[in-house]
């Protein structure tokens, strides 16, 4: 069953995950469905200053926010202008993946009609629209999680798996590193976090 909610074309669409790099990853197939979804309407992400990379390149990914996360929480300016921001992009709705207190509360101030996210923490009352899941038992993958909010977009394709677009010089950096490690060939990373 769907609540989807009635979103104008250009609207702009804000997806919040402002924690590790790798959740970030986890969150694209979200974004990108979005804007399969709802292909006249903007999608932005909020991001970490240092995971924002990543989206770059991204043709799902129409703008990129990103946040210092110390600064957020330690300095008023900051956060004062941050907000600032928000106000003047006119986001229509915010989706927060990662409800961190600070963002939270910064996106109601900021006056986002819709604010969708988690309904089981103590500030999801900044939100007014929820999704009902806990991650704590870890019963599914994070990015299934993170589907679970396309129950708020209209119906339609959605991405299957996290994609990150490298220009050629990330390429050109990365051999580099590489040969200067005697890596090649084929090889696996593991990133045990």
């Amino acid at each position: 069953m769907s609540n989807g909610l009635d979103i104008p074309d250009g609207a702009r669409i804000l997806v919040s995950r402002t924690d590790r790099i790798g959740d970030l990853l986890l969150a694209l197939p979200l974004a990108e469905s979005i804007k399969l979804r709802h292909p006249r309407c903007e999608v932005h992400m909020m991001a970490s200053l240092y995971a924002s990379p990543v989206l770059e390149h991204n043709s799902g990914i129409d703008g990129i926010v990103r946040v210092q996360m110390d600064q957020l929480i330690g300095n008023g300016r900051y956060r004062s202008e941050l907000q600032g921001k928000i106000v003047t992009a006119g986001y229509h709705v915010a989706v927060v993946l990662y409800p961190e207190p600070h963002i939270c509360r910064l996106l109601y101030r900021a006056g986002v009609p819709h604010r969708i996210g988690t309904s089981r923490r103590f500030h999801s009352f900044y939100f007014n629209h929820h999704v009902h899941h806990s991650r704590k038992s870890n019963r599914r993958h994070e990015l299934e999680y993170n589907l679970d909010f396309l129950k708020f977009f209209a119906t339609g394709a959605t991405a299957g798996r996290p994609r990150v677009f490298l220009s050629d010089r990330d390429r050109e950096g990365a051999d580099r590193l590489l040969l200067a490690r005697s890596v090649g060939g084929d090889f696996v990373v593991i990133h045990p976090g």
